[in-house]
């Protein structure tokens, strides 16, 4: 298929999936919720504010961060963990340690 379509296909098509999923109450209640003119149109976050792109793997990257931080130049429990990461967890991992007041060079040593 791999073709372009336009928002109105877009939206028509979306409808006929809520149609086809909910039943008959729900169906006008989140169609009556849908924003078109917010969502499509507007700059900005998402309109309902219910973005959330926090995973159980980051929450792992960040906790490792914290322990780091908290050791100072001690190696956490689980710090081989790291290795078996995809580079955007090392990336929230070394991103959540930038505490210039907290890091220190044992902990720099450690990481590298």
């Amino acid at each position: 298929m791999l073709q372009s379509i336009t928002t109105l296909d877009f939206r028509h098509t979306w409808e006929w999936w809520v149609e086809e999923n909910f039943n008959s109450t729900e169906v006008n209640n989140i169609l009556a919720a849908m924003n078109w003119e917010a969502w499509m149109y507007k700059t900005g976050f998402d309109p309902t504010g219910t973005l959330n792109f926090m995973t159980s793997d980051a929450l792992q990257a960040i906790n490792l961060a914290e322990e780091y931080l908290q050791l100072n130049g001690t190696s956490p429990a689980n710090y081989e963990i790291y290795n078996s990461w995809y580079s955007n967890l090392k990336v929230m991992f070394l991103e959540h340690l930038q505490v210039p007041d907290q890091m220190n060079l044992g902990i720099y040593k450690l990481i590298d």
